[in-house]
């Protein structure tokens, strides 16, 4: 099937999980039973008031993935795939960051919902500083030495130099990137997600933006990966507003 077939892998993959999961939580094994329940708006408010403006998120993160790729294919081949390599690296960041920020929504969620507000702030301090740290210090070593990352994929001179271009400029913020990521997870377990939106807003517009630029000839990929880089700066400043802004005692 060529190409085509990793898509129709991951789909069967994801298919066969899904099964397997509900399985499981129609079992008596799971404490967290999967059955029929009656309808209530409170529900639905109460779920869709977070989750509909997260949903919007992840389309705008894969919308700024999209535009960037957009760029690189303007240029070459050669830039698409220097691109494209690097930038797994930032993918393969996100389960890591995913996996402390569900962590981070259900301690600060139990926690408001004790009344234990300064200690719900803590677990997401905490968790903000640690997770920065770690990707923060992947971010610092592939950018002094790109070759650790794109060598395991390619040799070739061209490819390197484009992912090497990339995470000269953008992984020395990886640590930045964890801040936002881990904010909106705090935010979300707080459901004050309206300044991490905007930080995400911001950061799909400078994409675009980027992929405009390029597309019209009126910047190089480099000048792309610039606009990235401070994208993040911004989106993580307007993040840091936010949380020291809004009270969650309310």
């Amino acid at each position: 099937m060529g190409v085509a077939g990793a898509g129709v892998a991951q789909v069967l993959c994801n298919i066969a999980a899904l099964g397997v999961v509900v399985a499981y939580m129609r079992s008596p094994s799971s404490t967290l039973r999967l059955r029929r329940h009656p309808l209530q708006r409170k529900h639905f408010s109460a779920i869709l008031g977070v989750g509909l403006l997260s949903a919007i998120n992840a389309v705008m993160e894969a919308m700024s993935v999209t535009a960037l790729t957009a760029a690189a294919g303007a240029v070459s081949v050669a830039a698409i795939a220097g691109y494209g390599i690097a930038s797994r690296l930032d993918m393969l960041l996100v389960p890591v960051m995913f996996g402390f920020g569900t962590a981070a929504i259900t301690l600060v969620g139990t926690n408001l919902g004790a009344g234990n507000v300064v200690r719900a702030r803590r677990v997401a301090i905490v968790n903000v500083l640690f997770v920065a740290g770690v990707v923060g210090l992947v971010g610092l070593l592939v950018s002094l030495f790109p070759q650790l990352w794109m060598g395991l994929f390619t040799s070739d001179s061209a490819v390197m130099a484009v992912g090497a271009q990339y995470l000269h400029v953008v992984a020395p913020f990886y640590a930045v990137i964890g801040v936002i990521f881990e904010l909106y997870f705090a935010g979300q377990g707080a459901r004050r997600i309206l300044w991490p939106m905007a930080a995400s807003v911001v950061r799909c517009v400078f994409a675009l933006a980027a992929m405009a630029l390029v597309l019209q000839g009126y910047a190089s990929l480099h000048t792309a990966f610039v606009l990235v880089a401070v994208s993040i700066a911004v989106a993580a400043a307007i993040s840091l507003a936010g949380f020291l802004r809004i009270r969650w005692d309310r």
